[in-house]
């Protein structure tokens, strides 16, 4: 439907028309009337598609005749009825169309918007007090070396992309100031974009200091800083500078990847989220950074310059949303905005998942309703009641049942009398969550336009066959319902159910033909034997061929002593091509693991509780060749496992965690291995060694731990262990024998050594201490008592020494 307004009214128009409602009334409630006719139409819509596929199912042969239109498909006393209300919509839409015209919004007024001078510019100089964390470090040292190594092409465009407020424009000041940077390019330019630019004077910012300059033969850093369109670029650009410059390097920042990935960008490097120890230094030093900004008049000019941006400063806007956070809102996509809304009528501190995100500030209530008084709104559309209140309440404060579209009753109400909602026909999410409701009657069947039904954890002890009636229904959600233990029949005929969720809901009962489901694209807890029946649970196994489609997939509990010959075959990644997380959960009786490094787009691998697993071995990888691109493997309370294959560090593996691997006593040989290995409570482990390309190792209570060697790019070491008296002899002779492979070796030397231990540990790692001879060679070391606040901080160059016991 949004397709056809774009087209009707025009997209820009309705961009335009978004923007300014919240300065002009009458173009809020043109928006308004807008908003209205597509609700109504949507209405039509679902009413013309019910109808006609209820008559192919009673007369077949109009699915397979050729001659017979759409009018055919609906009875004569329907096809006069919405016959007419098209013609109604259709006239609206005619007025709607005209009144447009008195608020100048058109294409003309949208570009005039665009070329806005926006006022928030960054610059190249960096605040020190902003950038913390070995972090930051370590990505600006590869960035730079990335951007000038031999092979890269002259003329290359890299990127750096985040969220807003991630740190990209600190990120991109760091490498310009850098020192290799500075000597490198002779001519280094700073340009901030931003979401409103101007195209002339943009032009004058990059090409005026180039012809100051004569730039033939120079070379030239151009750094782009908040680029929001590829057109700036492609279209703007890339030309001039393309023909005025020989040696050039451009350093963009967006927030958008799919925009850098337009201008063709040879590196992309996404901002994450620090660590917490960084994060919590960061804030520390903003908060030192703001006591000196509000005593200094010329600093806080400059902040003043940017609080005055119109975003920041409109009055119909709340405070705690102007700038920054509207920016970013105001640049999302129509369908994007209405999830946004969405979101905001859950309660505070409500978890939420991706699949149960299926919207206007003067059509939405959420909170807590007690009295009929707490809604005012005319023509609400979406409500949401938490914690407290009651039921009845809430929904006789609903006035105009026809406008109503989606409602959420949190936890903390009486059984709701489902009754009361017979007259909210147009429902199109109905959220029962933590409900006291035990049974749901037959005119649910009524509600044909419901799209998504949740009852999760609620008291619900049987659904009415007439579910089967709710043609459009995509997301059904059951589960932690104790008191449910089987589905009706009518299930299998929701041919449009997209995601059916059962998990921790004990059905004793499945009702056949669930295959038969064919948009089925989620399905969460279903059950596949229980262990009085492996026979029938493995045969059941065996026929659940998942579609190639999947990309999640759980198996929890399973009895079988082998998995389905499907997942064992050596083609299992053509069965599952884009599967990206597996979870192997408490199947305890299978020895084997099916052949995974098959799996192409693997990204994460969960196994935990596999009791009878004693080795995994080649037939894990598959062959000699193993597509395994999984950047994660997790293994978890395996107590049998003795090793690993030896073949897996040439797989796309970055991180293992492993624990509970009690039966294993080496892990060494992984010479392509080159991120982090975490190690936690494997009783046997004896030895780690031969891991040349390994960045980072965690070792917690692996206390038979006695030899650890040959991790010549090691960066650091973490150390958890309560049990020692004084520090290990296996870490002695490893920092030891790091250390002098790199002085010999002339490296810079990074190295840090995080230790948790008791506090006498501690005191012997401090200035004056047994250990301090051989403490005070370790470029950088942090030590923390586990079970209290003491701590230690060590760093060798330059000099710096921490301590508060």
């Amino acid at each position: 439907m949004s397709m056809i307004i774009d087209a009707f009214v025009g997209k820009t128009v309705l961009e335009d028309a978004e923007r300014r409602r919240l300065e002009d009334s009458a173009i809020n409630n043109w928006v308004n009337e807008l908003k209205d006719f597509m609700y109504d139409a949507e209405d039509i819509i679902d009413l013309s598609l019910i109808e006609g596929s209820q008559l192919l199912d009673e007369h077949p042969f109009f699915s397979s005749n050729p001659s017979c239109n759409f009018s055919c498909f609906l009875s004569a006393p329907h096809r006069y009825e919405i016959g007419e209300r098209i013609n109604s919509i259709n006239s609206r839409l005619e007025e709607i169309y005209k009144d447009r015209l008195q608020f100048n919004l058109d294409h003309q007024n949208t570009k005039t918007n665009l070329t806005m001078v926006y006022t928030h510019q960054t610059s190249p100089v960096i605040a020190e007090l902003e950038v913390v964390g070995r972090e930051i470090e370590d990505a600006t040292k590869d960035m730079i070396n990335s951007m000038i190594r031999g092979d890269v092409r002259k003329f290359s465009v890299f990127a750096i992309t985040g969220i807003g407020g991630i740190g990209k424009t600190t990120f991109a000041q760091k490498i310009f100031n850098q020192q290799k940077v500075q000597t490198i390019f002779l001519i280094k330019l700073w340009v901030c974009v931003s979401q409103n630019y101007n195209e002339n004077d943009l032009l004058k910012q990059v090409l005026e200091p180039l012809l100051r300059s004569a730039v033939s033969g120079k070379s030239v850093f151009l750094v782009l800083d908040d680029v929001w369109r590829a057109d700036v670029w492609i279209d703007l650009l890339q030309s001039p500078l393309h023909s005025a410059l020989i040696d050039s390097l451009i350093l963009i920042t967006s927030k958008d990847e799919n925009v850098v990935k337009q201008m063709g960008c040879v590196y992309i490097h996404p901002v994450i989220q620090l660590p917490v120890e960084t994060g919590w230094e960061m804030l520390s030093r903003r908060l030192a950074t703001a006591g000196v900004l509000a005593k200094k008049e010329p600093i806080a000019k400059e902040w003043r310059k940017i609080l005055n941006n119109n975003a920041w400063n409109m009055d119909k806007l709340p405070e705690e949303i102007r700038g920054a956070l509207y920016l970013s809102y105001d640049d999302l996509p129509s369908p994007l905005k209405q999830c946004f809304h969405y979101c905001s009528l859950f309660p505070e501190d409500w978890i939420l998942f991706r699949e149960d995100l299926f919207i206007s500030r003067n059509e939405s209530f959420g909170g807590n309703v007690t009295e009929k008084s707490t809604i005012s709104l005319t023509k609400l559309r979406r409500l949401a009641s938490t914690r407290q209140g009651n039921a009845t309440v809430v929904l006789d404060a609903i006035t105009e049942p026809k406008c109503f579209r989606t409602l959420f009753i949190f936890s903390g109400f009486h059984a709701l009398d489902f009754n009361q909602l017979a007259r909210f026909f147009h429902l199109r999410v109905l959220d029962l969550t933590e409900n006291e409701i035990e049974s749901i009657p037959n005119f649910i069947e009524d509600l044909i336009h419901l799209r998504h039904h949740d009852l999760d954890r609620s008291h619900i002890r049987h659904l009415p066959e007439s579910i089967g009636r709710l043609s459009n229904l995509q997301f059904l959600s059951l589960c932690g319902c104790k008191y449910l233990t089987y589905l009706p029949q009518s299930i299998t005929q929701l041919q449009n159910l997209r995601r059916l969720a059962l998990l921790d809901t004990p059905l004793s009962f499945k009702p056949k033909g669930i295959e038969r489901l064919k948009q089925l694209n989620g399905l969460k807890g279903f059950v596949v034997g229980d262990d009085s029946d492996l026979v029938g649970g493995e045969q059941l196994f065996e026929e659940l061929v998942p579609p190639k489609s999947l990309e999640k997939l759980y198996i929890k509990c399973y009895f079988g002593h082998s998995y389905p010959k499907w997942m064992m075959s050596l083609s299992l990644g053509s069965y599952l091509p884009y599967l990206s997380i597996l979870d192997l959960v408490d199947n305890i009786s299978s020895p084997l693991l099916p052949p995974l490094g098959q799996l192409p787009s693997l990204g994460i691998l969960y196994i935990a509780g596999g009791n009878a697993i004693k080795s995994i071995g080649p037939e894990f990888l598959g062959g000699e060749t193993s597509a395994l691109s999984s950047h994660e493997l997790i293994i978890i309370d395996c107590p049998k496992l003795r090793s690993l294959p030896g073949g897996l560090d040439r797989t796309g593996l970055k991180k293992l965690y492993g624990t509970g691997a009690n039966s294993l006593k080496e892990l060494e040989n992984l010479t392509h291995f080159a991120e982090w290995i975490d190690l936690h409570e494997n009783q046997s482990l004896e030895r780690i060694s031969n891991l040349p390309l390994l960045k980072c190792l965690t070792v917690r209570e692996c206390y038979a731990l006695k030899c650890v060697e040959s991790l010549d790019e090691l960066q650091q070491l973490e150390l958890v262990d309560d049990s020692m008296d004084c520090l290990p002899e296996w870490l002695l002779r490893f920092i030891e024998e790091l250390l002098r492979g790199r002085e010999a070796q002339d490296d810079e030397d990074d190295f840090l050594l995080q230790l948790w231990c008791i506090e006498r540990v501690l005191r012997r790692c401090q200035r004056g201490g047994e250990d301090w001879a051989f403490i005070q060679h370790i470029p950088r070391m942090n030590a923390y008592i586990k079970q209290g606040e003491g701590y230690l901080r060590f760093v060798k160059l330059p000099f710096c020494y921490e301590t508060n016991i």
